[in-house]
């Protein structure tokens, strides 16, 4: 088996060296590469990653031409060698025996999510977000479990069966990807040793931008996969708007902001996204 780490980035010259400083650290013995796609950066990204040479069996990618995650991800993919990929994001911290856990875990099942851990990075008024407890599940048909970027494995051969990540989505690519390759035959493997330290957005507008996106691409998602809705067209425009109201007395505080943000970015991409792809999006 060889592995390959493949990781996107844009800008992130203020996260990436704490994840470069992870995997040069990492316990695993057996011979892996790092491929880092650099969409455009503007802010030394590239630099920084070209500086852990001497640490770590590196390749550089330059692919700006597209501006999302999905375009250099795919791009690091056609420069990697490895028959094993392993995908984490610039953003996060991998734990010091995360790339020795997915690699046995890779030796067993073809597609492994990697858990979650949000205490170590994440001041707590921004922890909006239900904790990493398990992989979480599509709220809508047909339920299958998905695992994120910021630490999935897969075979190759299954990354090159499906296509790869599809570069037309602004985010969830991850989602989707996970639907796509289960649809084509493989089980989505949780590996909770894997850890990963996943960072959450520390600002109002960041958070509100992430959840309004975050939204409008699930609707994206339920419509090319969900397999029918019982939700009545009479309350669907009022969904949502429970969150923001019972968000709205802590709003004094600034943990009650980030959630309010969370709660209406939610449902203004809700709206939008349910506009946007035909679909009555949850």
């Amino acid at each position: 088996m060889s592995l390959s780490v493949v990781v996107a980035c844009l800008n992130a010259a203020s996260t990436l060296p704490e994840q470069l400083d992870a995997l040069s650290q990492q316990t695993f013995s057996g011979p892996w590469q790092l491929v880092v796609a650099d969409n455009g950066s503007t802010d030394g990204s590239a630099e920084i990653v070209r500086s852990y040479s001497d640490r770590i069996d590196l390749i550089v990618v330059d692919a700006p031409a597209r501006r999302n995650v999905a375009y250099p991800r795919n791009r690091g993919v056609e420069a990697a060698t490895g028959d094993r990929l392993v995908f984490v994001d610039a953003d996060d911290v991998v734990h010091p025996d995360f790339l020795a856990t997915m690699a046995d875990a890779l030796e067993q099942h073809e597609l492994v999510a990697a858990q979650g851990e949000v205490a170590k990075l994440n001041e707590p008024w921004t922890r909006v977000r239900t904790e990493f407890v398990e992989v979480p599940t599509l709220p809508f048909p047909p339920h299958l479990p998905f695992g994120s970027s910021f630490g999935l494995g897969v075979h190759r051969r299954l990354h090159e069966e499906v296509g790869g990540f599809d570069e037309d989505m602004r985010s969830l690519e991850d989602v989707d990807y996970c639907v796509r390759l289960q649809l084509a035959g493989a089980e989505l493997h949780h590996e909770p040793r894997a850890v990963v330290h996943y960072r959450y957005r520390r600002t109002l507008p960041g958070i509100f931008e992430q959840a309004s996106i975050y939204a409008e691409e699930f609707a994206r998602i339920e419509k090319r996969y969900g397999t029918g809705s019982s939700r009545s067209l009479v309350t669907w425009p009022l969904r949502g708007w429970r969150g923001i109201a019972l968000a709205l007395p802590g709003a004094s505080r600034k943990a009650g902001r980030a959630r309010l943000a969370w709660q209406a970015g939610w449902q203004l991409g809700r709206l939008r996204g349910s506009v946007r792809h035909r679909v009555v999006a949850g």
